[in-house]
């Protein structure tokens, strides 16, 4: 292949792979609500979603916006009507402030932390009603282990435990993450199948 005929190659394949993300962001979009789509493109100007998933949390609709932009990668949860309730972002375990490892190591002695979220709280579900907070609250969400067990827990930027750990052996961990799993991809099939036959 001539050096003429690898630059065109290169140049094509360049071209369909924005094409393609471009579509991927397009169809991203076009599965929010146009008030959540529009209060995103509010909050996150410029930047494109990666994948976007509706779920039910405490019987309401919520959509997860994954998207990239100067801080990283992040999730943005927001209602169908455009209310952001959290954003997040993954956390190296060294950026931890000292009051959230104090309080895990006061609930959970002897535990590690594996993984480690960030998220700033606008808006709580509670009782099926949304709940606007009075100020933004940060809270990190953590995935803990001790031994063969591990567990979840959150806990607010004054080390404040808001959900405490509940300790699962690392099969049962894994059975429920397999079950999690199928069930998400049920939910996932049939939110696309909703979203492919909505009327326009």
């Amino acid at each position: 292949m001539s050096a003429k005929q690898l630059g065109v190659t290169v140049v094509m394949t360049i071209a369909t792979m924005v094409s393609v993300a471009s579509l991927a962001a397009a169809q991203g979009a076009s599965k929010l609500p146009e008030k959540a789509a529009s209060a995103f493109r509010s909050a996150f100007p410029g930047v494109t979603m990666k994948r976007v998933e509706r779920e039910t949390e405490g019987g309401e609709d919520v959509f997860h916006v994954q998207f990239k932009d100067a801080q990283g990668k992040r999730d943005c949860e927001i209602t169908p009507d455009g209310k952001i309730l959290e954003v997040s972002s993954s956390l190296k375990k060294g950026g931890l402030p000292s009051p959230v490892l104090a309080a895990v190591e006061n609930v959970a002695p002897g535990s590690s932390v594996e993984e480690a979220e960030r998220a700033e709280v606008f808006a709580d579900i509670m009782n099926g009603t949304i709940v606007e907070l009075p100020r933004h609250e940060l809270r990190y969400e953590l995935r803990i282990e001790r031994g063969e067990s591990n567990a979840e827990i959150e806990i607010d930027e004054a080390g404040h435990v808001i959900v405490a750990p509940d300790w699962k052996r690392d099969d049962e961990a894994t059975q429920d993450g397999e079950q999690d799993t199928i069930l998400d991809w049920w939910r996932s099939a049939a939110t696309r199948l909703e979203m492919e036959t909505r009327p326009v």
